[in-house]
């Protein structure tokens, strides 16, 4: 990719984004889930695309997410994920030390531990990553410990467990690897590491020295079943294992001598335990929940069951705070890398004998497409129609739903909404008060199909059909059929007036007159440019047109609509694929494998405003836009604002002549000092005198008699010299090369040397990570004063963001909202992945 064009995209997805003012917490599939350590009432999961996700659990069953990362972030990700745009990064492990969260994320080709400080719930910030080599494995799971992160690997060259150094999160190391042959799970207590393999059912370690861990001790295969999960609680390790066997409990209180205590059978294969005090709990296979009363290891006895579904699952975490009465349950299918959808569940456990579900979360329940109308937002969702009050979008409130057949697409005109299904047909609800009451419904098979309401009339298109439908007695009016006309299919359309457009995939855009309901026909056509035609938006006389394989918008001037003009074509930088476009003034917004915002103010030179990364890999992201707020239909509904930010008005710059600026003191101007005659003075009024004609005598000088005073003399005025001080040049340690002297002509006037005044360079500090292992320097190219050298490769100005890519970084100068100033950024280092504030 061109060194320009790189930087283009990593401006937008890295240096600048809308800011999320609102979402309903729908996420994709949690894989991993974990209590916060400290005891808050926080909960932190591993959600595939979405990458972090933290939960408020204040109240059990009504969790609401509060924070989150995408798995996008990072250089390991922009390079493995973003560049591409057709790979989907997914978060499927996650551990928690203090405050920060070690996120394990995977795609079919590469694997990465991602750090992030989550001191601010709120607002999460990406660290640094790890890269694990393909040929090492795939992490099975993570663990964190102070300064230390755990990695069981499985199916490569170095199966077991890896140690990272991470005592600088924004640069971990590797430290040494536990070599293991087949192992399954493990837990970490303190400096002991307690890990399941084939050759044991619990090897125990010592790795208070990360560098060189020790084996205290382990127990040999048992019979018939195969561990695969281990939660170690005081000095039992309880084992979860399929087989003959559900549960083991291990003796570790002497790590050299472990010692089996206890076994139970439960029927079917344990996918996670949690122990805590005198209860385990089991998850299985089967999605049943069993607590277990172990309070006597030797003997453990069931307490109660809860089933959780119906449906086999072959992975699955438990997460529960110290002493609370909630425990969180995620359970999953996966076969390689492909992913079955998980959900999440709340079971209040505090009585184990009665366990109850009180609450779930499913990425089932996906949004498709958002229309607002005044202070509601209609979603159509898997699960049916549902509708906001969003007068405060920061803070929406659920004023219906309508669980049932799942809906598709919505369009809003006057007081009525039209909504298909994904199974087909359309409905059309009176709106007018603000609560969706259905008036009437139209049936076909025409599943997930595309509806345009404009004056009481429905455009529906679905695949090689264009139906036209009289809302108000729900009559099919008119058709027209793309296949006959133009060997297409629909894809997406808009009605302006009495004329619709339809994008027809790789036929193109098609232009109909649709005055004759009954006949619709054919004004102009455009052709496929830069791939199929996906999206179309139309606007005054510009047609706005997203195109698929070569991502990209055309534009297209339509008010000759039997001749149509491309005016430009927009590529999306980076990414491929684009299927829907909404307009909002002079503002379109794109809807790619990343979320595109287009300044379409000049409709021959559209301008890249920034890229962002939605909640999910979900190409197909509806929007809708009322004013600065922006309404994305990905997963679940997200409320954006996107008011354009202020240009920053630069300072005046004063050049540098490199000659420093010398104070020049205030110099005192000596008084002149007047005698004291101690005689008082006083004033003498004027006295008018009058005229009277008489000639006037001048007065003779009287003698001022000599009172012996001395005469004090005024001393002259005399003005210091200023002494410029000396400025020492600072001793660098570098060899200075001499610079040849340039002969001068002798002109027979004599030089005069003018002083030079010596300005120490001022090196900025660089923040480097001191590993506790040494690692392989990288040669880094030095400059004359020492520090390392930074090569500008670009610089790309793309809005109020400044990129600027060298060899040492990239740097993001942001100009703050509203401030005017340009005084904030991230930089990001591309040999760790850390970023720095700027």
């Amino acid at each position: 990719m061109p060194d320009a064009l790189l930087a283009y995209f990593i401006a937008g997805t890295l240096c600048s984004y809308p800011e999320v003012l609102w979402s309903d917490g729908a996420v994709d599939t949690v894989s991993d889930v974990v209590a916060d350590p400290a005891g808050e009432e926080l909960l932190y999961s591993a959600a595939g695309g979405s990458g972090l996700v933290i939960w408020n659990t204040t109240v059990a069953g009504q969790e609401v997410v509060v924070g989150r990362l995408d798995s996008y972030t990072g250089i390991d990700a922009l390079f493995y994920c973003g560049l591409w745009g057709l790979i989907s990064c997914s978060a499927t492990n996650i551990a928690v030390f203090g405050k920060t969260v070690y996120l394990g994320i995977s795609t079919p080709t590469a694997t990465w531990i991602t750090a992030i400080d989550v001191r601010s719930p709120e607002r999460p910030e990406f660290l640094g990553t790890y890269y694990v080599s393909q040929g090492d494995g795939v992490v099975a799971d993570i663990k964190a410990g102070p300064g230390v992160v755990y990695m069981l690997l499985k199916h490569g060259l170095t199966d077991g467990i890896s140690l990272l150094n991470v005592s600088n999160p924004q640069w971990p190391v590797h430290l040494t690897n536990i070599l293991l042959e087949r192992p399954t799970c493990f837990d970490i207590a303190g400096t002991t590491l307690y890990v399941s393999h084939a050759e044991a059912d619990v090897a125990i370690f010592d790795v208070s020295n990360p560098l060189a861990p020790t084996v205290l001790g382990s127990i040999g295969r048992g019979s018939g079943y195969d561990v695969t999960e281990i939660c170690v609680d005081g000095d039992t390790a309880y084992l979860g294992a399929t087989g003959n066997t559900t549960l083991v409990t291990v003796n570790v209180t002497t790590p050299a001598a472990p010692a089996r205590l206890g076994a139970a059978y439960y029927g079917d294969h344990v996918i996670a335990v949690h122990a805590e005090g005198p209860t385990a709990y089991l998850l299985l296979s089967s999605l049943t929940l069993l607590s277990v009363d172990v309070s006597t290891p030797t003997a453990p006895a069931e307490l109660g069951n809860v089933s959780l579904g119906d449906a086999n699952r072959t992975q699955g975490a438990l997460a529960k705070r110290s002493a609370s009465p909630t425990l969180y349950v995620v359970a999953q299918s996966i076969f390689l890398y492909s992913q079955e959808p998980a959900s999440m569940t709340t079971v209040s456990v505090s009585d184990p004998r009665d366990m109850r579900e009180v609450g779930a979360y499913s990425a089932n329940n996906a949004a498709h497409d958002v229309s607002v109308s005044g202070d509601v937002a209609y979603v159509a969702r898997e699960e049916g129609l549902e509708a906001y009050n969003i007068s405060d979008p920061r803070a929406p409130v659920k004023v219906y739903g309508s669980p049932g057949d799942g809906a598709w697409d919505t369009s809003i005109d006057g007081g009525h909404l039209a909504v298909t299904g994904k199974a087909g047909g359309l409905s059309v609800y009176d709106i007018s008060s603000g609560r969706p009451v259905r008036t009437g419904v139209w049936n076909s098979s025409m599943a997930s199909a595309r509806v345009k309401l404009v004056g009481g009339v429905a455009y529906v298109l679905h695949e090689d059909e264009l139906s036209i439908i009289d809302v108000g007695q729900m009559t099919q009016i008119g058709s027209f059929t793309f296949q006959e006309a133009s060997g297409g299919w629909g894809c997406a359309l808009d009605v302006v007036g009495t004329t619709a457009y339809c994008a027809c995939g790789s036929v193109g855009t098609m232009i109909l007159d649709v005055s004759n309901s009954s006949q619709p026909v054919v004004l102009g056509k455009i052709p496929a440019i830069r791939g199929d035609h996906r999206g179309v938006t139309v606007k005054g006389d510009f047609a706005y047109i997203v195109t698929y394989a070569l991502a990209g918008m055309l534009t297209v001037d339509v008010s000759d609509k039997a001749n149509p003009k491309l005016l430009s074509t927009y590529v999306t930088p980076g990414v491929s694929g684009c299927y829907r476009v909404t307009v909002s003034g002079s503002t379109a917004y794109l809807s790619c494998v990343y979320l595109e915002i287009v300044d379409v103010t000049s409709a021959v030179a559209p301008r890249h405003i920034t890229t962002y990364q939605t909640i999910s890999y979900v190409p197909e992201t509806p929007t809708y836009v009322a004013g600065d707020t922006l309404y994305v239909a990905n997963l679940g509904l997200w409320i954006y604002d996107v008011t354009p930010p202020r240009t920053a008005v630069p300072d005046a710059a004063v050049p540098d002549t490199g000659v420093p600026v010398t104070a020049t003191p205030d110099t005192a101007v000596p008084g002149t000092t007047v005698p004291e005659t101690g005689v008082p003075e006083t004033p003498t009024p004027d006295t008018a005198v009058p005229d009277t004609g008489a000639p006037v005598t001048a007065a003779p000088d009287t003698p001022v008699p000599d009172t012996g005073a001395p005469v004090t003399a005024v001393p002259s005025t005399t003005v210091p010299k200023t002494a410029v001080p000396v400025t020492t040049i600072p001793e660098t340690g570098v060899p200075l090369t001499p610079t040849p002297d340039t002969a001068v002509p002798d002109t027979g006037v004599p030089v005069t040397a003018a002083p030079v005044t010596a300005v120490p360079a001022t090196v900025a500090p660089r923040s480097t990570a001191t590993p506790q292992t040494e690692a392989p320097a990288t040669a880094v190219p030095k400059k004359s004063d020492g520090s390392s050298s930074d090569v500008v490769i670009v610089v790309v100005v793309v809005g109020s963001v400044l990129a600027v890519a060298s060899f040492i970084g990239l740097y993001c100068y942001l100009s703050k909202k509203g401030s005017g100033d340009i005084n904030a950024g991230r930089a990001m280092d591309p040999y760790t992945g850390g970023q720095e504030n700027i």
